[in-house]
């Protein structure tokens, strides 16, 4: 480690000395709540065209919660030493990093990867093919999203659960993308839509929501074809290296329909692109199940005799105490429910003796 990051990691484990040094020593700490997770863009060694325009594709799609260091890193491979992306995380604030490069036997490649507790949770290598920029000929004319907009996130394919590998790529890629979850929403903001696709050939557009079918459908491009007829086979043991992801991006159209509810219409507005996993470095189980535990604070409060069913209905028990039915009000039993019953008088209505024969 150089001097510069000596100087960097020591200035943050010192004490603060003034009140502000001390919040944002207490900000940098971890939260009961947590904010969106910044992600660092980097270019490495080498980059081509399409690996610098798919970088500002995506600095575009996740900004402002984004930091592009648009220089290039010399000597930077993260498969062999995690150090300097460990460093440059911890000193631009960011819990994922990106890295974009481009060599000989990997002409365009993206590495992401996690940082948990300052070091490497987890990181993949992601061959890239079929790359289309936001800039392509097919997404002329489509409004752009508004900066800051959350994008809704639609994860499909079962080949997400038929590994390891794929399992670590879904949850990946799904934090990658993901904006935060915000307290209220709103329907209009709601302005675009990301897909990722995992679907095998034996699947075909019934896996897909009918409005998405429609809009792919309707694509003038090959990109329709490849994604309604599947990806071609994946051969035995390497069903993680042999299955593309698709990624694509849509605008949410809202229209005028007769009910209250709007029709939605999805345009596909670019990037878009192919990700087939070529490395892989998996988390540790220990720091995993560190990393996913719910604060205490966080975990709902359990409420005696109250209880959720499979389809989300709450359901309650309640105890009920000896009842009095003296004072019961019953329909045949108007104002004489609370008065006390009267003793009933000896009356004359005995019969009179019969007469004996003398």
């Amino acid at each position: 480690m150089s001097a510069t990051k000596e100087a960097v990691v020591s200035s943050l484990l010192r004490k603060a000395k003034t009140r502000k040094g001390k919040r944002i020593l207490e900000a940098k700490e971890p939260q009961v709540h947590e904010d969106a997770k910044r992600v660092l863009l980097m270019k490495g060694n080498r980059a081509g065209l399409d690996v610098q325009q798919l970088l500002a594709d995506l600095h575009d799609l996740l900004k402002p919660e984004c930091v592009y260091l648009s220089r290039r890193h010399q000597g930077f491979h993260p498969f062999e030493d995690i150090s300097s992306a460990e460093y440059l995380c911890e000193k631009n604030d960011c819990g994922i990093f990106l890295l974009g490069s481009t060599s000989k036997k990997r002409p365009f490649r993206l590495v992401v990867g996690r940082i948990f507790d300052k070091t490497l949770l987890d990181m993949l290598e992601l061959s890239i093919q079929k790359y289309k920029p936001s800039s392509h000929k097919d997404f002329k004319g489509v409004e752009p999203c508004k900066l800051g907009s959350k994008p809704l996130i639609l994860v499909q394919g079962p080949a997400f659960e038929a590994s390891e590998t794929m399992g670590t790529a879904k949850n990946l890629l799904t934090d990658l993308f993901n904006r935060g979850r915000p307290k209220e929403l709103l329907l209009g903001g709601l302005d675009h839509l990301i897909v990722l696709s995992a679907l095998d050939h034996q699947h075909s557009s019934a896996a897909l929501p009918p409005s998405l079918s429609s809009s792919i459908e309707q694509a003038p491009d090959s990109l329709s074809a490849r994604l309604l007829s599947g990806p071609a086979p994946s051969s035995a043991g390497g069903a993680s290296r042999s299955t593309p992801i698709l990624f694509q991006h849509f605008r949410v159209n809202f229209k005028k329909s007769d009910s209250k509810l709007p029709h939605v219409e999805l345009v596909e507005m670019g990037p878009s692109f192919e990700m087939t996993i070529d490395r892989h470095q998996m988390a540790d189980k220990d720091r995993w199940r560190t990393a996913v535990k719910v604060p205490k604070e966080v975990k709902p409060k359990k409420v005696k005799n109250v209880s959720t069913s499979v389809l989300g209905e709450k359901r309650g028990r309640i105890h009920v105490g000896v009842q009095d039915l003296s004072r019961l009000h019953t329909p045949h039993h108007h104002g004489d429910a609370g008065k006390r019953p009267t003793k009933r008088r000896k009356t004359d209505t005995a019969e009179p003796e019969a007469d004996t024969a003398t």
